[in-house]
């Protein structure tokens, strides 16, 4: 499916969709939520905090685990946790500050400097240079064939994902089994964030989950490359409720970049640099 053979991240996938146009915040957003479904980040909880002062009050630390990560995933742990403060338990507002002295205020150096050329390199998009009005240097990607075939496979693959919040509803452990065969494809279906701490534990509720889960190995390779994370950490021990109040209380930093528009690509500087 790739030019190396290696798995797509979440990330990769969602960027692959639209890589002139995504915010990077939401790229961001995916990629913190998948180092925690991936057990690089241990959830913890802040200090009590008066009823009138807002935020979150989760603490987000680096978890002991020493499996490698993709660049731009070991970018954002590198951010976060610098040599000098590695076991540091950070709050929303100060992993904020770490990740934007990362990447800059609205994170888009996490696009044009890690994600954006890690999917050039292999072989999934390719870079077009050109001068808007003939006088400004711009950027924007396009898809090779090889990164065509695959953004095709991730819009296939999600297609089912509209339909589980009502299979959620109505069948808990039949939609656990459904969203495992998305693999982490899971953290990039919109209609799926608001219900991934109930697929949990509907996933952990459910007997004939280990059974299910052992035959997704027996999944089309192709199909096995796209989802990088496998069921068993998307849909584990994962405590998706604080994970989401962790990320989303980063999001002040998110939201103001939001409204002030993405700098994630479009016809000027696909690769989102500030």
């Amino acid at each position: 499916m790739s030019g190396t053979g290696q798995a797509l991240t979440p990330t990769e996938a969602q960027v692959l969709l639209e890589p002139n146009s995504i915010p990077p915040q939401k790229a961001l957003r995916t990629a913190l939520m998948h180092l925690a479904g991936a057990g690089h980040l241990r959830l913890l909880d802040g200090p009590p905090r008066p009823w009138w002062w807002g935020g979150s009050r989760k603490r987000v630390r680096r978890a002991a685990r020493n499996s490698p990560l993709p660049g731009h995933l070991s970018a954002v742990m590198a951010a976060l946790f610098p040599p000098s403060k590695p076991d540091e338990p950070l709050s929303p507002e100060e992993m904020t500050t770490r990740l934007q002295a990362a990447f800059g205020y609205s994170y888009g150096q996490f696009l044009s400097g890690h994600v954006l050329p890690e999917l050039v390199s292999r072989g999934l998009l390719e870079v077009e240079e050109y001068r808007l009005l003939r006088l400004f240097p711009q950027r924007r990607y396009r898809h090779t064939a090889q990164g065509e075939a695959a953004r095709a496979w991730v819009q296939g693959a999600l297609q089912p994902a509209r339909h589980l919040p009502e299979l959620l509803r109505r069948d808990p452990a039949g939609a656990a089994a459904a969203s495992a065969r998305l693999g982490g494809l899971v953290l990039i279906a919109d209609e799926l964030r608001p219900h991934l701490a109930d697929l949990a534990a509907a996933a952990r509720g459910n007997p004939t989950m280990p059974e299910m889960i052992t035959m997704l190995d027996g999944v089309a390779e192709d199909e096995r490359r796209i989802a990088w994370l496998d069921a068993v950490e998307i849909l584990g021990e994962v405590d998706w409720g604080g994970v989401l109040e962790a990320v989303d209380g980063v999001g002040s930093a998110f939201d103001s970049a939001d409204a002030g528009g993405s700098d994630g690509g479009g016809d000027g500087d696909g690769g989102g640099g500030e």
